[in-house]
């Protein structure tokens, strides 16, 4: 996804290192979400 993105943009090296930052933060955010709700569940269970 990120090397078709640096081809279509044609600027690869600033979109390239955006897409990065983006994926990133997203996985973060995701990984944050699901230690949340993994959290919430071991409170309900006591």
């Amino acid at each position: 996804m990120l090397y078709d993105f640096d081809k279509i943009s044609g600027e690869s090296g600033k979109n390239s290192a955006r897409a990065d930052n983006i994926a990133t933060v997203h996985t973060i955010r995701s990984v944050h979400t699901i230690i949340r709700g993994i959290k919430i569940r071991r409170r309900q269970r006591r």
